[in-house]
C-alpha cells in the first residue's frame, strides 16, 4: 500500500509556531529529534529532543525523513536537495501530511450543503477560471457581467479559482458566482501527493479505493478523462486521477440535482474537469454549451457541438462557406484584417525578446524556413489519443513533439531550416525537450508575430497561431482540424504523405491571392455569423464581432 518510511527515522525541521502545531498531528515518540538553522536553537530542547545542527543529515537520506514545519520551505527545500535528498521522497512539508481523501470529501459536502441553502435554481451555470488579470486586462469581468443581462440575469459563474474565493471574485465581477471546492480548482492537480498519518506515523500510499478506480475504469469516458490527468500531471501521487475524477463526478451529480440548471456553458471543452461535467450533464439532460476566446483577437466564440474541429464550422465547412456575405461585409473583413496586421494584436500579451539575434547562427542563409507552432495538446483535444482526436482534432499526429521530430527529420533531408515554437504552457507545465536532435531549434519565447513573419510556411496541428500566420499574409499549412478547415486559405495535410508534398506547393506558390480573397471572405464570415465581439476589450475607432444583445442560447450551433 504505496510507500512508507516506517525504516527511517523522522527528523522535523523547525522549531517555531508551525513546528508547535504540527507536533499535536504526529506521535512524539516517533520523532528522532529537531534542527533548526538558528544557531541559537542548536543544542537546546524541543518537545523533549535535541535541536541539531542540519549539517548532520547530509549524505544520511537512507536513515532519516525529514518534515519541513516551518515556512520557509523554499530555501530548506533547496538545502536538503543540496544536501542528496529528494522532494516526496525523503521530505516533504508538514502540509502534505494529512488525509487528503477525507478533506476533499468535507469540503465537497459543505459546499454542496451551503449552495442549497442559498436557493440557486434555474440558472445557467457558467464554469471557469477567472483571475483579476484576465478580469481587467481581458476585459473578462464586462463581458460576463453583459452576458449575465443578455442571459436574462440567470448566469451563475461558477469560480474555479480556489485561491481567489467568492469574496474577492465579487470585487470585479458583478454577477452572481460561486466557488467550486477545490477537486474542480484549475491546476490543483499538479499536486505530487500527500503522506497520510497511520498509527502515528507518515505513509504515502494510493488515493484512490479499489472500488473508485472500478467504477472509473468502467466509464470509458471517464477513464480517458482520468487518462488525460494523468498525462497533464505526470508527477501526480498514484491513481490521484481515479480520486479526484470520482469526487467531481459525485460533486456535480449532485449539483445538478439541486441546481436543475437550464444549461451549462464550459470555458474550454479539453480540459479535464469540463470533460467530467460534461459527462454528467448528458446523463442529466442538461445541455451544454462552450465558450472560448475567439479566433481573432478581441473576440469570444460559442460552440454546442464542441469546439476546434468539432464545431459546426469545422464538420460541415461547405455550409459555413454557403452563408451570404455582401460588400460591405468583405469592406469591413478587409479593416479587421489591416488593423490586426498593424496593431499585431494577439489573444496572449506577447514578451518582447530579440528572436533573430537568438536564432541568426542557427539558420542557413538562403534556405527556406519552415516554422512550426505547437499546441497546448492537453486542452486542445489531443492528448489523450483516441478515434475522436483522429476523427476530428488530429489525424496525423499524436502530440505536438512527434509532429515536430517528424518535421525536422523531413526538413533536414530537403535541407530546410526548421524552428519548433512549443506552446507556452507546455513549457510552464515542464514538458520535457530532450529527446529533441541538438540541431532542432526550439524556440521557447518570442513574439509570434516576428516568428511568423520569418517563416516562409508555417507548419500547425491546432494551433491558433494560424490565424497569425494568415493575417501576416504567410503561406500556412494544417496538419489538424479546425475552423479553418476546407476554407480555401491554407494548404492542408491531413495525411503524413501528404506533408511533404503540400510544403513543397506552399514554398513555391506562397499566400497566393486565391488564398488571400478566402481568407478575406472568412473573416466576413467569422465576424457575421460566429464571433461575438468582447464588449471588456476596447480598440480605438474600430469594432468587430457580433453584438452580444443578440446572443441566445438556443441559437448557438
Amino acid at each position: 500500500m504505496g510507500e512508507s518510511v516506517d525504516n527511517r527515522k523522522i527528523v522535523i525541521w523547525g522549531t517555531g509556531k508551525i513546528a508547535e502545531r504540527f507536533c499535536a498531528q504526529i506521535q512524539e515518540a516517533d520523532i528522532c529529534c529537531f534542527v533548526d538553522n538558528n544557531k541559537d536553537r542548536m543544542g537546546k530542547m524541543f518537545h523533549h529532543r535535541e535541536i541539531m545542527d542540519p549539517e548532520r543529515l547530509k549524505g544520511r537520506k537512507e536513515a532519516y525523513f525529514v518534515i519541513i514545519a516551518s515556512s520557509y520551505y523554499t530555501d530548506i527545500c533547496r538545502q536538503l536537495c543540496s544536501y542528496g535528498y529528494c522532494e516526496w521522497k525523503d521530505f516533504v512539508s508538514y502540509s502534505h501530511v494529512k488525509n487528503l481523501r477525507e478533506a476533499y470529501e468535507t469540503e465537497l459536502l459543505e459546499n454542496i450543503r451551503r449552495f442549497r441553502e442559498k436557493g440557486f435554481y434555474g440558472r445557467v451555470l457558467l464554469f471557469f477560471y477567472l483571475t483579476e488579470y484576465g478580469a481587467k486586462e481581458k476585459g473578462l469581468g464586462a463581458f460576463f457581467e453583459k452576458l449575465h443581462e443578455s442571459l436574462q440575469n440567470k448566469l451563475l459563474f461558477m469560480q474555479e479559482t480556489a485561491e481567489l474565493g467568492e469574496e474577492k471574485t465579487r470585487a470585479f465581477l458583478d454577477v452572481p458566482c460561486w466557488g467550486v471546492p477545490r477537486i474542480l480548482g484549475r491546476d490543483h492537480h499538479a499536486c505530487q501527493g500527500f503522506y497520510f498519518i497511520r498509527d502515528g506515523r507518515p505513509v504515502r500510499g494510493e488515493y484512490a479505493s479499489e472500488e473508485q478506480i472500478g467504477k472509473i475504469t468502467a466509464d470509458r469516458e471517464l477513464n480517458i478523462l482520468a487518462r488525460g490527468l494523468r498525462l497533464k500531471y505526470p508527477q501526480m501521487a498514484e491513481s490521484f486521477e481515479y480520486l479526484i475524477t470520482d469526487l467531481a463526478v459525485r460533486y456535480v451529480e449532485e449539483l445538478i440535482d439541486c441546481a436543475h440548471p437550464k444549461a451549462v456553458i464550459l470555458w474550454n471543452e479539453f480540459y479535464a474537469m469540463h470533460g467530467i461535467i460534461c459527462r454528467v450533464c448528458m446523463r442529466k439532460k442538461v445541455p451544454v454549451r462552450y465558450i472560448e476566446f475567439g479566433n481573432i483577437p478581441g473576440t469570444i466564440q460559442f460552440d454546442a457541438m464542441g469546439q476546434m474541429g468539432e464545431s459546426w464550422i469545422a464538420r460541415r465547412p461547405e455550409q459555413f462557406l454557403g452563408q451570404p456575405v455582401g460588400e460591405d461585409d468583405l469592406a469591413e473583413a478587409e479593416r479587421v484584417w489591416k488593423f490586426l496586421y498593424e496593431s499585431r494584436l494577439n489573444r496572449k500579451e506577447q514578451p518582447d525578446i530579440d528572436i533573430r539575434t537568438q536564432l541568426g547562427a542557427g539558420l542557413e542563409p538562403g534556405k527556406p524556413v519552415i516554422v512550426y507552432a505547437g499546441q497546448n495538446d492537453f486542452e486542445s483535444g489531443i492528448q489523450p489519443y483516441t478515434e475522436k482526436t483522429r476523427e476530428f482534432h488530429s489525424p496525423a499526429f499524436c502530440s505536438s513533439n512527434e509532429a515536430a521530430l517528424y518535421l525536422y527529420g523531413l526538413c533536414r533531408r530537403r535541407g530546410w531550416n526548421f524552428i519548433y515554437k512549443p506552446h507556452p504552457i507546455l513549457i510552464d507545465n515542464g514538458q520535457e525537450f530532450t529527446q529533441f536532435p541538438e540541431g532542432l531549434i526550439i524556440l521557447k519565447s518570442g513574439d509570434i508575430n516576428v516568428v511568423a513573419d520569418m517563416a516562409d510556411v508555417l507548419v500547425t496541428i491546432l494551433s491558433t497561431t494560424a490565424y497569425v500566420s494568415l493575417v501576416r499574409g504567410k503561406a500556412t499549412l494544417m496538419l489538424g482540424y479546425t475552423q479553418l478547415r476546407g476554407q480555401g486559405c491554407t494548404y492542408e495535410a491531413f495525411e503524413r504523405d501528404m506533408v511533404e508534398g503540400q510544403l513543397e506547393r506552399a514554398l513555391q506558390y506562397g499566400f497566393c491571392r486565391e488564398q488571400k480573397r478566402a481568407f478575406l471572405r472568412h473573416l466576413a464570415l467569422l465576424n457575421k455569423y460566429y464571433l461575438y465581439r468582447n464588449v471588456g476589450e476596447c480598440f480605438p475607432g474600430i469594432s468587430y464581432g457580433r453584438e452580444l444583445e443578440d446572443f441566445s442560447l438556443s441559437l448557438v450551433r
